[in-house]
């Protein structure tokens, strides 16, 4: 039967409603209509008009989120959720949603790291196999041509001995001090430190246990709990005598329950540890604009003016808050500690992340030792 010069092709479902199936040409209609069957024949429901923004939130209420036990974990699903799947996915049906579909959500995450796009890809592929499993779908969309793309993920460069040196001089006297030693000679995370209770933290037993963690969030109080990033996460971390001494020193002078809070003993805010950690961000050169060329340049080492007063910049390499705690665990292997220990001190939820590291820094020392017998073979050239 034609119709608006297309063919149509009627089947009754187990509802007793009608499905109409319109193809250019008979063979077409008719092939829609075999695909009909052979679904309904697998128990799929042809008739389903759920979007893909209902599925995900019966996804994510009913079995992704009783799974994450972070609060930085569930965020960072909400995240790619909210900020990158559903904005071109959430009003269409999941039966019409094809493989292009998928290829061109993720192709508007471009610019973004390949982490956040793996992860895009793999919240889909799960929520798609809800999808199969629900009889909503025969197969998931997500076939071998769909492809996660985003920049590689640079890998952090420790800290050497001369910079950690220069780093801690920067920071000396300065709000930012304890925090810095806390991330290097222990490896906590950022909110693990600035959770850190005093109660947490065995001075005698030169032991800090690992038992709370902040959640830093814009414009709100911090949130400190017992729920830590993995159940790996609680640990108990030796600690150097001179990460000791230094915190002895500190808890004389306290009146926080907290062993790096605010000036009001309250946990730090998010803008305040923004605001902590420009202390080494303005002791740190930086590129800027030559006011005569206009040509970018690397700032000097020495006195420059900010806006809190002259500054020395000490520091002619850059640091984040992850770079303390990897600096860690990199001295740990060069002195020899086993996988296993690392995995447990650094508290990584499983091996692999583990041997990430450490395949990293065997592969930094390879070219190191690469560099040096070059430099050996052919260092007496004129």
């Amino acid at each position: 039967m034609a119709r608006a010069n297309l063919f149509t092709k009627t089947l009754t479902l187990p509802n007793g409603k009608r499905k109409y199936f319109y193809g250019k040409t008979p063979e077409e209609a008719e092939k829609k209509l075999q695909k009909a069957k052979f679904e309904l024949g697998q128990g799929i429901d042809i008739s389903s008009s759920i979007t893909f923004g209902e599925l995900a939130e019966t996804w994510y209420h009913l079995y992704k989120k009783p799974r994450l036990k972070s609060p930085n974990s569930r965020a960072a699903v909400l995240n790619v959720l909210n900020n990158h799947l559903l904005p071109h996915l959430s009003d269409l049906q999941v039966r019409k949603i094809t493989a292009a579909n998928i290829q061109a959500t993720l192709n508007a995450m471009d610019g973004l790291s390949a982490s956040i796009q793996n992860k895009a890809l793999q919240h889909l592929r799960s929520i798609f196999q809800l999808a199969v499993e629900e009889g909503i779908i025969a197969k998931s969309p997500i076939t071998m041509v769909v492809k996660a793309n985003g920049k590689p993920t640079e890998e952090s460069v420790p800290l050497t001995a001369e910079q950690v040196q220069r780093l801690l001089s920067a920071v000396r006297g300065t709000n930012a001090e304890t925090f810095v030693k806390i991330g290097l000679w222990a490896g906590l995370r950022r909110g693990e430190i600035l959770g850190l209770q005093w109660a947490d933290v065995d001075l005698e037993g030169k032991v800090i246990h690992v038992r709370h963690n902040a959640l830093l969030q814009d414009n709100k109080p911090t949130i400190v709990s017992e729920t830590l990033k993995t159940a790996k996460s609680k640990r108990d971390v030796p600690m150097p005598d001179v990460l000791v001494t230094h915190l002895d020193k500190i808890r004389q002078k306290s009146k926080s329950e907290y062993v790096v809070p605010m000036a009001t003993g309250d946990p730090m805010t998010k803008n305040a540890f923004r605001a902590m950690w420009r202390i080494i961000e303005n002791r740190t050169v930086h590129l800027e604009k030559d006011p005569e060329t206009g040509k970018e340049q690397m700032q000097k080492l020495g006195s420059s003016p900010t806006n809190h007063g002259d500054v020395v910049r000490t520091l002619d390499f850059h640091v984040h808050p992850h770079l303390l705690r990897h600096t860690y665990i990199t001295r740990l292997f060069d002195a020899g500690t086993d996988l296993s220990t690392v995995q447990y001190l650094a508290g990584h939820a499983t091996p692999d992340i583990t041997l990430r590291v450490y395949v990293h820094y065997l592969k930094t020392q390879k070219q190191s030792a690469a560099a040096e017998k070059i430099n050996q073979a052919f260092g007496g050239d004129v």
